[in-house]
């Protein structure tokens, strides 16, 4: 007899979206082939839901895959963290994966590669899936995932993962799913946010040495707007608690870092600040940066440089990783005029800078052949 597969739980959140939106949503959820799926459905007090037609086409559409549907309904808006937290606690499944009712799964198979995945990877928690950026009707526009990037995350140490998060968040929350025993390890979702579930999130996780995974298939078809396009004050909250993430749960923890990545984790909290400031008041979020920098005299200097000379310090370590040739020329042609002034004497400065040239071109020339023999010696061992 063939095991049976584990129960999976699929939420889908929903906040005043069209009949038809939901419809297919939920119809993505139905053509599934994973064959064992807890469906739970929320509104937070949808002003243009009739729920009792939701409930009557679930109950005509659904297939003999879903096992369980659960609701969740509000009279009243409580916010996309509060209500997600309390469908968390509604879930039966092993593993949970939630998107909002204007997305879409991207393909029949989105489950079964996500339960593939965790099978496959006994020691990882929460496994993340390509987020594809649409128009309104899901004509998809772009990845909002990295690939390269994320696929090397996979094998690189959790302080890399996490400083890049504390940069931008990485990954799309309704492209992410979880084995059920990491809300259960590491409680739910912060509800000091309102409607930020997933960043301040995976921060947390990710300081907690718990790696997010990134496996290669499409997870979600996401509806462009969004927050973009809700009424001002729910924008602007939502522009408030990525600022918020930023003071509340990265400056914190800014000094497990180098100053060059301070930097630019500072740079990004400055964009951020800029973006929004022509939509929200963001000076406490200007103090609160500014009172991080001027903590350390270093930082306050490194960070003075670079408004001057923009990214100077990006630029010196894209020197130093990507072309070491200058560097190690510099240095050595350093050293032998150093030796050379003591042991000639010029006649003259321009003889002397001749031949300080001429080192540099000699010295530059060795060194490239050297690499590119390296490389080469480098590939065949391959």
């Amino acid at each position: 007899m063939a095991k049976v597969k584990e129960l999976y739980t699929i939420i889908v959140t929903n906040y005043n979206t069209n009949d038809e939106y939901i419809r297919t949503s939920l119809d993505s959820v139905f053509i599934q082939d994973y064959p064992n799926i807890q469906l739970i459905i929320t509104d937070d007090g949808s002003n243009n839901i009739n729920k009792s037609d939701i409930k009557k086409y679930i109950a005509q559409h659904k297939g003999k895959n879903i096992k369980k549907v659960d609701y969740i309904f509000h009279d009243t808006n409580t916010g996309t963290v509060k209500i997600l937290n309390e469908a968390l606690k509604k879930s039966i499944g092993d593993y949970i994966l939630f998107f909002a009712s204007d997305d879409k799964l991207a393909t029949k198979i989105v489950i079964s590669n996500f339960y593939s995945e965790f099978i496959k990877n006994r020691n990882v928690n929460i496994v993340t899936a390509q987020w594809k950026n649409c128009d309104e009707d899901l004509n998809i526009i772009s990845n909002y995932v990295n690939k390269k990037r994320s696929l090397k995350y996979n094998n690189s140490s959790i302080k890399k993962q996490y400083f890049k998060m504390c940069c931008s968040n990485l990954y799309g929350s309704g492209a992410t799913s979880y084995r059920k025993l990491t809300f259960e390890k590491y409680g739910f979702f912060n509800e000091k946010y309102f409607l930020l579930e997933d960043w301040p999130y995976w921060l947390y996780l990710l300081s907690n040495n718990e790696k997010i995974y990134y496996a290669d298939f499409d997870g979600l078809l996401h509806r462009n707007g969004g927050v973009s396009k809700i009424a001002t004050p729910a924008r602007g909250k939502f522009y408030n608690e990525i600022l918020t993430t930023f003071s509340d749960e990265i400056m914190p923890n800014l000094n497990q870092f180098n100053l060059m990545k301070k930097i630019k984790i500072l740079n990004s909290y400055n964009f951020h600040i800029n973006e929004y400031s022509r939509a929200i008041d963001t000076k406490f979020y200007k103090d609160n940066l500014y009172s991080v920098i001027n903590s350390n005299k270093v930082l306050k200097y490194l960070w003075y440089v670079n408004k001057i000379t923009p990214h100077i310090g990006i630029k010196i370590e894209i020197l130093l990783k990507y072309n070491k040739i200058i560097p190690i020329t510099v240095i050595f042609t350093i050293v032998l005029d150093f030796i050379i002034v003591n042991i000639i004497n010029f006649s003259s400065k321009n003889s002397l800078f001749l031949v300080c040239i001429l080192l540099y071109i000699l010295q530059y020339w060795l060194v490239n052949i050297m690499n590119n023999t390296y490389q080469i010696i480098k590939r065949k061992k391959k």
